[in-house]
């Protein structure tokens, strides 16, 4: 290796064991940058392609041992294993990497999985998988360039989608907390990607435009709305149910989300929520829900409302048949 004999280096470590190969050719070789030189070798002796495949697979351990990613990828890749070197890709994502390092990598393992699918043979059981990777590497790509064009530092640019341990929901807060508007359309595409419940997905952001401009509706209201447009009118409804708990006290916002609620059940359950066991009285009264009035009479017991709770077993015993 000293003096440029890369092709008498590989001749001699081919015949010892994998470890050989590794410490007298290719950590040698990764030091000056020049770990091609052994692949120009190989690829010009191919009648000892499978033994140089064994050896190599061998040596991949020992640099995945040390962290080494990028020369465990420039091997896999030169060994065409496309499905191990497109997921090595992703797994130097999580390094300290700028934006525009991480974009490179994403675009690495997308073309090692394409790869991969064009040179499957008969093996359809990792199709699904792959498809969905690429999903996800479409999805991570996005987030970088949203974070690129907030002009993100690269070292809080750590928000990857990846892992199968990683909140979603820690990943959606913190896109939200960047740009609550410009960040929607990538959380919609985490919410569909990983089927999350749209409560899951949008309950943490409304508790954080909560937290931000307590008491200041006329910053955080309009946020609101637009957050709630990015959820059905069939789910709106539970989602505002759990805003009301965190207003109680604040009689105006309290009731605004109540206006925008459209199920008059719901508008009780939010009344008993935020204490206001005499508003949930009048409302069940005049829509005449006999069963939430039930509910709410043992509601009335857990807060010590005894004067609601009366009214309630009046209404109870004289619409016995209703």
């Amino acid at each position: 290796i000293r003096h440029n004999s890369i092709a008498n280096a590989a001749r001699l470590a081919l015949q010892h064991e994998p470890d050989v190969l590794y410490e007298g050719v290719v950590r040698p070789l990764i030091k000056i940058g020049n770990l091609s030189a052994l692949f120009g070798y190989i690829n010009s002796n191919r009648a000892e392609i499978r033994i140089w495949e064994k050896k190599l697979i061998d040596c991949c351990k020992f640099l995945s041992e040390t962290g080494d990613l990028t020369s465990v990828f420039a091997v896999q890749f030169f060994l065409r294993e496309y499905l191990s070197a497109a997921k090595t890709a992703i797994l130097m994502l999580r390094n300290e990497l700028s934006v525009k390092e991480q974009l490179k990598y994403l675009d690495k393992a997308e073309d090692c999985f394409k790869a991969y699918l064009e040179g499957m043979a008969g093996n359809e059981n990792t199709l699904p998988e792959v498809n969905t990777r690429i999903s996800h590497i479409h999805l991570q790509r996005q987030i970088l360039e949203f974070l690129k064009s907030k002009q993100i530092k690269d070292n809080n640019n750590n928000i990857h989608i990846f892992s199968s341990k990683t909140d979603k929901t820690i990943i959606i807060t913190e896109l939200y907390q960047i740009d609550s508007v410009e960040s929607l359309p990538i959380i919609r595409l985490i919410r569909e990607t990983f089927s999350l419940t749209y409560t899951d997905t949008y309950q943490p952001l409304t508790n954080i435009l909560l937290k931000s401009h307590t008491g200041n509706m006329t910053l955080w209201f309009p946020k609101l709305i637009k957050l709630l447009g990015e959820v059905p009118d069939t789910e709106t409804d539970e989602l505002l149910l759990t805003v009301c708990g965190d207003v109680k006290g604040e009689q105006k916002t309290f009731e605004r989300i109540l206006a925008i609620m459209k199920d008059d059940r719901t508008k009780i359950r939010a009344n008993v929520n935020a204490g206001l066991l005499k508003n949930a009285y009048i409302l069940a009264v005049n829509k005449k829900f006999r069963d939430e009035i039930v509910s709410l009479e043992k509601e009335c017991v857990k807060q010590g409302d005894t004067q609601v709770r009366e009214f309630c077993r009046k209404y109870l015993s004289h619409n016995k048949g209703n």
